[in-house]
């Protein structure tokens, strides 16, 4: 609705009065929130809104300004005023658009209704719109926020509008309800964020009701690209060539919030789209997540990419892997030694291929191919080896090599992966290669071999060895005898090399030791052994051991041929075998001493082996009740027979009757320790004394007649823990209770599945067992527990109840068993199944018989067991698919029948899950697998029958898909499988069946045949579809319908034309298409006709022409016409033509007033998206005479003559075109104008030639003019520049200044210029009689083109018929005139673009200013009467001239200078030269490229002109200083620098001072460049810091890091010293430099008078004393004279040579005396203004070994001190340690602050017990108790000693850093006394008095003294304990008894 200005006038006063009452205003400015947070309104605020100006107009009339408050500027927002709706809505729309938005689309909905309703009633409009999200609709706080954030207060009425800006802070408009509508004032500023204002009346309140938040998002481009950074390595190389690698993109620099993952393909492209991301996201940050195959991932720095621009991409480089080939070859002689004699010189032939090392398997593979490169290798010394390091390239024989690869990281010698060959060429000197050996490893081949290495990881490639036969002469020299030995172990008692019982020699270890020489003992001769079998021969001294030796199971050991060297050798047995003592029948440990002393003999070693054995009892007693585990009556006369039950096995078959008689017969062969036969007494006890270990099995041969002998064998075994030890101690003999019982019966369940007949150990069954002649069911107790419930052991047996019984300890055996543990009765039992396995049925109850002859078997126990097989019938799925077709009803054709055959569609059923087995758990069908039955016979694969049934049976439950894999021709097949599971329902039911109902549709394909639009049918044309394999499947005519085909079988086909329809071109490509599925699918086949016009130049159709159509065969016209037609004022569509050839279109006869046309060939192209045509055109020619807007000038006398000067035709111009007369085609012409127009050029004659092309021609004669324009980048014009045209020799032919002023105009005159219509004028007089015309051009901002031969300019392209500005700076040519009214250029006028009140008009003026004299002169002219664009005077047409800028103003670069020739092109030129400003900005970083904040810059302008002189000073001679932001102190942001440089002029940006962590930078010197690079607007000056790298490592004296020290940093400077001279002073006798010497000052000086012209400076670098009379230098050496501008700096002496300073070193001469002085400079802490040391940096060391880094805290190049306040526990204090910074980030400084440690004392006192003597001779040693070694004391010798005659031993030691400290312990006692094993340990006072020695106090007692007992109590003692000893035997005997009941007298 529209409020009425009276409505208004309320509503303003109501507003006024409650946001008056309401503002709070907030002075500071928000920080800008960045748009990751929200949008940036507070930008948008500072740059559109003027902020807390009470003059603000405040109105209700922005609604009416829609596109102001859109898109408008901050004055245009002011003048149409800002509501609290209005201003809102123009914050976040500006914000909108400043984030790449369009805030059309978010407030579109507004337009028409912004301030037509009140505040609350805009709700439903964000609501409604889906630009916009609800954030609230009541009261929210202010986190919930995000800046942009649109406020609206109250559900009705006035309400109010605010934004959210951020950080509890909103910004609103209100008004302070003074004065009328029309200057109504307001308030615009930030404020608290409330959730309530005042209401309307200022006393209510509007709560929040609304929050809206705008979604702003946009897509973006990343790309990555993937390279090598070695590509020495990686290039041509197969195994590096996929580099696909992945890469994670994320918004956020520590990359936490992930946009998504890019992988490179396999050349290492690689890029991914983001859509909808924030459109404040203009960085994102890539880094690599993993590496291509056979890449180390190197590059793990994070990237950062510029997506401001939509898109970006990176670039990554990885380190390809390679092996860095450690390879080590060993040179050895044939047997494996390092001889002596020189092995050097060896050659080695590494080739290397390539390839991939998967493709070959060994060095013949490759034999063929030509390796990628080759290396030859020697051998060298390196101590006593001979030896080829391939890393080492003194090692290569470079110039039979190839170049290496450089490895990456150290850049030595590596292998790419691919394959190694290795093979030796040449043998050193003395040796072949024959009969030697080459092996790596365990291969081994001859010398002569080929080694052969895959290289596929960082170690593919190992050592290597190679030995050589030497020649006659070395293997004299080096031969030495050596031999072998070999072991063989006997048993000692046997005699026999095989054991008894079950043990064996196997693991028996002995240490074979080098005793001494056999001939030479005792003089240290060494032998050479390769102990370890690699090659490597060690030397080892007399007693060294040489190695470790263990037998096989025979008892066996052989070492290599000669692999001992002469000498004597020591065999050591250290681990005996099982049942065999260490040591030999006289307690001593077996060794064997044996000597190598012939040459290649091997020596065997017969070791013997003392068995060990032990003793078993037997216990046989019976039970006399049932059920009873009590032992009760012992059995006496029982007869047992014991045998070795391997034995048994191997020389019996496990007959123990056998064994019996054999025994008997004495034809065993078995030892007397491997059987027994015993006899029990009438305790019931047997013993067998003395059996060997092993496994024995026991049976009872007799028994007494009351008993019933033992019906089963028992087994025992005899271990190494029940033989007797190494010193012949038997333990107690093996205890075997054996119990004889009723004959008991047990069950025992079997459960097994009936389809498989397979057990059941999955889950388990439970069973109970009724008695049923009682009724009872059967209860046992067994441990204190009854059970009625027997359970099978399974795999889960589930819920553990305690009265169900399960096997114990039982092992997979006893999987589907239960038993029961107690025996039962016979009789006849019913079994009940009460627990049945997972997925079986559940077994009816049956009955059982117990009794003698339902017996399976006896247990070992000699229990009876009873088998009840207990068969299961396992739940299976069945399957029954019913599979339906659906045809398609209604289709033109149909292929398929309806009475349809489905028993060709075929089905797989495939495990969808691992199918399990209920049987045993394992998996029956993995998933994925077709489906089988329980027995693995495959089931899932089959076909329907006819009518698409069939049934599958026996399928084990699971789940499964079911998959449609073959179907009827003509039908879709399936390809979604149907899911499919079967689940047993419970116990009772044994099938589960499943039906699936599926149909199949039939194919269904429209074709359509259509003209190029695709829109309308053709009937006519005959189609034909093929199959793949040529066969036709159907074909057809097409109507005016598409034709729908069903029954298509599914597969590929191609659609034929074979006849066109009537005006068409006849197609001969066919289209290719694909039936597939069931949806229905069209194909397209477009038809094209071939249209020809008969035109003139106009495109007007012309009657009247008889034309003619021929087929072409190569190029040559054949048989009769095509078609043949006369032209009318319609198209003709050509008949007869087919795709592919080509026709001659022939004009027979030419239409009345044309020329006759040229023949025209056209091709028909198999191009169906448009129809072809052509056009013919006749022709005319046409003269025009006209100026450069292309209007036609009138008056000029024009004349064409033939080429023999005959007038054809002449005229006088007027103001249309004129067609000439009496042209004939191909003759030439001749045009010239006579008499020019007033204030034209004269153009210079111009000939043409009437061409035969079927255009019309035309010429102008067009008057030029040559404009200059000096702009701006803006396009504004810029005032003030010199320009000046320089003709071809160099003459200035005009200059001028832009901008001036041209002509006073009158505000009467400017007004009518300003509503001048396009090409209108206004004209008026002056003083002096001038006349003043000016002529308006008025243009919309946007050019059109005119016609098709107007010229573009350069900077504009054409799109369409209009032309598009493509530079800010260029300027639309005249030729275009403006777009909708298409007004035309008047005259030549052109001039400044000029704002019209009129959105997008263009307003320009030229002047013609007529003297008195009727001279005019013409100009380009503004409004105020300035000159805008300079029309160059004094030009000649023809002739080439060079405009360029001599003077540029402040801040702007020179314009570049153009070339023209007058009257080029008969156009009208204006050239624009435009000044872009200097923009510069500098930035302060480190070598990371981070800000920089705190270091102060100083910029200097030291341009100088061309004499040297500077151009710009400070006043005092001295380079002018640039003015920096923030006084130079560098922040976050880079300097900004704008229209502040001059171009051309030299700058010198330095550091003045720099902060902590970097060094001071080098001083940057740049030239402003006089006309700039457009394509860097902004020029970036970087000044880098370097990054310093420092850290304090806190150490002990042996590197170990200490902790707990707390250290200072202190700023350092150098200390006052009166005897040193500083700045390079010379001195003598310590004195400065006296009158009669010259020092350096600025200028050189002496008794402080500067030097006249007669004076002389230094020279040569060597200072010289001047002689007072004759100025000259006392040494012979010449003085140079100083120029008189030279200066030298204080410190500096002159260079002859150059008249530089030079500072003169610390070895610089100097003459008479003097010299540098040579005192140290000391440093001092600094002081702050407190007279405290100036501390940068505190801490407290830790034990991390790389210490504490200080970079950051300290300077690059200051010099500091590090200061130990508190030393760690036990350590002194460090001296102040001076250090200046050097380190960097390629080279760290590592500052080691080392304390040593305190020492103490520790006396040890020995006297004996009483204390009353001092005991010499004791000897202590001091431990270190960490280490258990001996402590060293402060001189390092060992802390051992004995005591002196006082008893006394001092050691003074360091602190040792351990908690364990140290602790002392005698090793021998003194004579008579016992040694006292104590550790004593030291402990440290608690007031950490290191100095003091602590005192220790030792006793010892007497020998024959008890402990705590003097010598003459002791005896007493003695006899005491006798007593004892007899008194302990009668209680032990007197214990026993009692304890078994009876008399224990064995």
């Amino acid at each position: 609705m529209e409020f009425s200005k009276k409505l208004k006038k309320v509503m303003i006063g109501v507003l006024s009065a409650f946001t008056f009452a309401s503002a709070v205003t907030v002075s500071a400015q928000p920080t800008t929130v960045s748009a990751a947070g929200g949008l940036d309104v507070n930008s948008a605020i500072n740059n559109y809104i003027t902020i807390g100006d009470s003059s603000l107009h405040y109105s209700f009339n922005g609604g009416n300004n829609f596109d102001v408050i859109m898109t408008g500027s901050k004055d245009q927002l002011q003048d149409v005023g800002l509501d609290c709706t209005a201003g809102a809505v123009a914050i976040v729309a500006h914000a909108i658009k400043d984030a790449g938005g369009n805030p059309y689309e978010y407030f579109g909905m507004l337009n028409g209704v912004l301030n037509t309703v009140y505040p609350p009633a805009l709700r439903a409009y964000f609501e409604g719109d889906g630009h916009w999200t609800t954030v609230a609709n009541s009261p929210v706080d202010a986190s919930a926020l995000l800046p942009g954030d649109l406020l609206i207060y109250g559900a009705s009425g006035n309400g109010h509008m605010a934004v959210y800006t951020g950080n509890g802070q909103m910004f609103d408009f209100r008004s302070n309800g003074h004065g009328s509508n029309a200057n109504y004032r307001g308030f615009a500023n930030w404020s608290e964020y409330t959730t309530a204002t005042a209401g309307s009346n200022g006393t209510g309140t509007n709560v929040l009701s609304g929050v809206y938040r705008a979604i702003v998002t946009k897509d973006i481009s990343v790309s990555v690209v993937k390279k090598s950074d070695c590509p020495t390595i990686s290039n041509g190389n197969p195994n590096y060539a996929d580099l696909t690698a992945t890469f994670g993109v994320y918004t956020d620099a520590g990359c936490t919030d992930k946009l998504g993952t890019i992988t490179t393909d396999k050349s290492g492209n690689g890029s991914k789209k983001f859509t909808d991301v924030s459109s404040s996201l203009n960085t994102v940050y890539i880094k690599e997540e993993s590496a291509p195959t056979n890449y180390q991932l190197s590059d793990t720095t994070v990237h950062t990419v510029d997506v401001s621009g939509g898109s970006g991409s990176t670039e990554f480089s990885d380190t390809p892997l390679n092996d860095p080939a450690q390879i080590r070859l060993i040179k050895v002689d044939s047997n494996g030694k390092k001889v002596t004699a020189d092995m050097s010189g060896a050659e080695f032939t590494f080739k290397y291929y390539a390839i991939n090392p998967n493709s070959v398997n060994s060095a013949a593979d490759v034999e063929s191919m030509t390796p990628t490169r080759t290396w030859v290798y020697k051998t060298t010394k390196h101590s006593e080896t001979y030896r080829i390091n391939f890393r080492d390239v003194n090692d290569l024989v470079k110039e039979k090599s190839s170049e290496i690869y450089a490895d990456p990281k150290d850049g030595k010698p590596c292998v790419p992966f691919g394959v190694l060959t290795v093979q030796e060429t040449k043998p050193a000197d003395s040796y072949t290669t024959e009969g030697g050996y080459f092996k790596t490893g365990s291969v081994q081949m001859d010398a002569n071999g080929i080694m052969f290495f895959k290289v596929n990881s960082e170690n593919s490639i190992s050592n290597m060895l190679a030995g050589n036969e030497g020649n006659a002469d070395v293997q004299k020299a080096e031969r030495s005898i050596r031999g072998t030995i070999s072991i063989q172990k006997h048993d000692a008692e046997t005699n026999l090399v095989t054991t008894q019982g079950d043990t064996s020699f196997a693991g028996t270890k002995y240490d074979l030791y080098y005793v001494d020489h056999i001939t030479q003992p005792g003089k240290g001769i060494t032998v050479k052994i390769d102990a370890n079998n690699d090659g490597t021969y060690e030397e080892f001294n007399p007693g060294d051991k040489i190695c470790e030796v263990t037998l096989d199971e025979n008892g066996q050991f052989t070492f290599s041929d000669n692999f001992l060297e002469y000498g004597q050798y020591k065999l050591v047995e250290t681990t005996a075998p099982d049942g065999y003592s260490l040591n030999d029948v006289d307690g001593n440990v077996r060794s064997y001493t044996f000597e190598i002393s012939e040459d290649g003999i091997a020596t065997n070693i017969d070791t013997q082996e003392t068995p060990k054995f032990g003793d078993v009892q037997i216990y046989k007693h019976y039970n006399d009740k049932k059920d009873s585990e009590v032992d009760d009556v012992p059995e006496e006369n029982a007869e047992f027979f014991i045998i070795l039950k391997s034995k048994l096995d191997a020389l019996y078959n496990g007959d123990v009757d056998a064994a019996i008689k054999a025994t008997e017969a004495g034809t065993d062969k078995l030892t007397s320790h491997e059987w027994a036969k015993v006899k029990t007494n009438k305790k019931g006890i047997a013993t067998a004394k003395d059996l060997a270990i092993g496994t024995y099995v026991l049976r009872q041969t007799k028994g007494d007649e009351e008993s019933i002998i033992l019906p089963y064998d028992y087994t025992f075994k005899v271990t190494a823990d029940d033989v007797a030890d190494d010193n012949g101690t038997k333990p107690t003999p093996i205890l075997l209770s054996v119990t004889n019982d009723y004959k008991p019966y047990i069950i025992e369940f079997d459960k097994y599945d009936s389809y498989t007949n397979q057990m059941i150990s999955m889950t388990s069954a439970s069973f109970k067992i009724k008695n049923k002649a009682t009724g009872e069911y059967v209860v046992q107790e067994v441990g204190g527990k009854k059970y009625d419930t027997f359970k099978t052991h399974s795999l889960n047996e589930g819920e553990k109840k305690t009265s169900f019984y399960i096997i114990p300890d039982a092992k997979d055996s006893d999987l589907g068993k239960a038993v029961t543990p107690l025996s039962l009765k016979t009789g006849t039992y019913t079994i009940e199944e009460v627990e049945t396995p997972d997925n079986f049925v559940t077994v009816e109850n049956f009955d059982i018989e117990v009794n003698v002859n339902e017996v399976a078997r006896v247990t070992e126990d000699g229990k009876y067991v009873k088998l009840v097989n207990v068969k299961n019938t396992p739940v299976l799925g069945e399957l029954n698919v019913k599979k339906a077709a659906e045809l398609v009803e209604g289709a033109d054709i149909n292929l398929l029948d309806a009475d349809l055959d489905l028993s060709k569609i075929k089905f797989e059923l495939r495990a969808a899950e691992d199918i399990i087995n209920p049987d045993d758990g394992t998996v029956l069908v993995k998933k994925g697998d077709i489906a089988t039955d329980l027995n693995h016979n495959v089931i899932g694969s089959f076909n329907v029958d006819r009518d698409g049934n069939a049934t599958v049976k026996e399928i084990p439950l699971g789940k499964y898909l079911l998959h449609e894999v073959e179907t009827v021709p003509g039908l879709a097949l399936e390809e979604t499988p149907a899911e499919v599971e079967f689940k047993a329902v419970d116990h009772n039911t044994p099938v589960v069946p499943v039906e699936i109902n599926l149909t199949n549709h039939e194919t269904d394909t429209k074709f359509t045949k259509t003209d190029v639009t695709g829109e309308q049918e053709i009937p006519g044309a005959h189609l034909v579809i093929k199959d793949e394999a040529g066969k036709v499947v159907t074909e057809w005519d097409s109507t005016d319908k598409p034709v729908e085909i069903a029954g298509i079988p599914e597969g590929n086909y191609t659609l034929t034309e074979t006849i066109a329809p009537e005006g068409f071109v006849k197609r001969t490509t066919t289209v290719s298409f694909t039936v597939k599925g069931s949806e229905v699918s069209t194909v397209k086949m477009e038809n094209k006709t071939y249209d020809f016009t008969k035109v003139d130049a106009g495109g007007e159709e012309v009657e009247g022409a008889k034309m003619q159509v021929f087929e072409l065969k190569d190029g040559n016209i054949t048989g009769n016409p095509v078609d043949e037609w006369t032209s009318t004022k319609d198209v003709h569509r050509i008949n007869g033509l087919e795709e592919g050839k080509s026709y001659r279109i022939h004009e027979e006869v030419a239409a009345e007033g044309y020329v006759k046309a040229s023949d025209i060939d056209i091709t028909v192209t198999s191009d169906y998206t448009k129809n072809q045509e052509v056009s013919m055109i006749d022709k005319q020619m046409i003269i025009t005479k006209t100026d450069i807007g292309g209007k036609e000038v009138p008056g000029a006398v024009i004349t064409v003559t033939d080429k023999d000067g005959n007038v054809v035709d002449t005229w006088t111009s007027t103001k249309e075109p004129h067609p000439v007369n009496n042209l004939e085609v191909g003759k030439t012409y001749t045009l010239k104008e006579d008499t020019a127009p007033l204030g034209y050029v004269t153009r210079t004659e111009v000939t043409f030639t009437v061409l035969d092309d079927g255009l019309d021609q035309s010429f102008e004669l067009v008057d030029t003019i040559e404009r200059a324009s000096k702009l701006d980048e803006n396009g504004s014009y810029v005032t003030g520049a010199t320009m000046q045209a320089v003709d071809a020799e160099g003459n200035v032919v005009d200059t001028w200044v832009t901008g001036q002023h041209i002509v006073d105009i009158s505000d009467e005159n400017k007004a009518a210029m300003e509503k001048l219509a396009n090409g209108e004028s206004v004209t008026w007089k002056l003083e002096d009689g001038t006349t003043v015309e000016v002529v308006a051009v008025v243009s919309s901002n946007e050019a059109t083109k005119q016609e098709p031969v107007d010229d573009i300019d350069s900077a504009f392209g054409v799109d369409e018929e209009s032309a598009t500005k493509q530079d800010a700076t260029d300027v639309i040519d005249p030729e275009f005139s403006a777009e909708d009214e298409a007004a035309t250029l008047a005259d030549e006028t052109a001039g400044e673009d000029v704002e019209n009140e009129k959105a997008g008009e263009i307003r320009k003026y030229s002047a013609f200013i007529t003297n008195a004299d009727g001279v005019v002169s013409t100009y380009d002219i503004d409004t105020e009467g300035n000159e805008t664009s300079h029309r160059i005077a004094n030009l000649v047409e023809g002739q080439k001239y060079t405009i360029s800028e001599v003077a540029a103003p402040k801040g702007l670069y020179f314009a570049q200078e153009q070339n023209l020739t007058a009257g080029e092109d008969s156009t009208d030129h204006e050239r624009t030269f435009v000044d872009r400003p200097v923009k510069y900005l500098i930035e302060k970083v480190d070598e990371n490229g981070a800000p920089v904040e705190g270091v102060t810059l100083k910029l200097t302008d030291v341009t100088v002109d061309g004499e040297g002189k500077l151009v710009n000073t400070d006043g005092n001679g001295q380079p002018a200083v640039i003015p920096l932001p923030n006084n130079g102190v560098t922040t976050k942001e880079p300097f900004e620098l704008d229209g502040v440089l001059e171009a051309g002029h030299n700058y010198r940006l330095e550091e003045t001072e720099w902060v902590n962590g970097v060094y001071k930078a080098t001083d940057i010197y740049f030239n402003v460049d006089k006309y700039g690079d457009p394509s860097t607007p902004v020029i970036t000056i970087t000044m880098v810091d370097a990054l310093a790298k420092v850290t304090v490592n806190k150490v002990d004296a042996s590197g170990k890091p200490l902790a707990g020290a707390k250290m200072q940093v202190i700023e350092a400077e150098i200390a006052e010293d009166p005897n040193r001279v500083t700045e390079n002073e010379a001195v003598k006798d310590d004195t400065k430099l006296d009158d009669d010497a010259y020092t350096v000052d600025e200028e050189a000086s002496k008794d402080s008078t500067k030097l006249d012209d007669d004076a002389f400076m230094v020279g040569d670098d060597e200072a010289a004393v001047l002689d007072d009379e004759n100025d000259v230098a006392v040494d012979s050496k010449e003085a140079t004279k100083p120029a008189e501008t030279d200066k030298i700096d204080e410190g500096f002496t002159a260079d002859d040579a150059s008249n530089e300073a030079v500072k003169p070193g610390a070895d610089d001469e100097f003459d008479n005396g003097y010299t540098l002085p040579d005192s140290e400079i000391q440093y001092v802490p600094a002081k702050d203004n407190d007279g405290n040391d100036k501390v940068v940096y505190e801490f407290t060391s830790t034990d991390d070994k790389n210490g504490v880094d200080i970079s950051k805290y300290v300077k690059g190049d200051k010099t500091y001190i590090l200061r130990e306040v508190e030393a760690p526990y036990g350590y002194n204090k460090i001296d102040d340690q001076v250090f200046t910074v050097t380190g960097t980030s390629a080279s760290y400084q590592v500052i080691y602050a080392i304390d040593t440690p305190k020492q103490y004392g520790i006396e040890i006192t020995k006297t004996n017990t009483a204390g009353t003597k001092k005991l010499a001779g004791a000897e202590f040693a001091l431990i270190n108790a960490s280490t258990g070694k001996i402590a060293r004391d402060v001189n390092g010798n060992s802390c051992k000693g004995k005591t002196n005659s006082e008893g006394k031993l001092t050691f003074n030691v360091f602190y040792n850093n351990s908690k364990e400290g140290y602790y002392f312990q005698e090793l021998t006692a003194p004579k008579g006394y016992v040694l006292d094993q104590t550790k004593h340990a030291v402990k440290l006072s608690g007031d950490y008095k290191f100095v003091e020695t602590m005192k220790y106090t030792i006793t010892n007692r007497e020998e024959g003294v008890p402990s705590g007992v003097s010598a003459p109590v002791a005896a007493i003692i003695g006899g005491c304990a006798v007593l004892a000893v007899g008194g302990y035997f009668l209680i032990s005997k007197k214990k026993k008894k009692s304890e078994d009941g009876k008399d224990n007298d064995e």
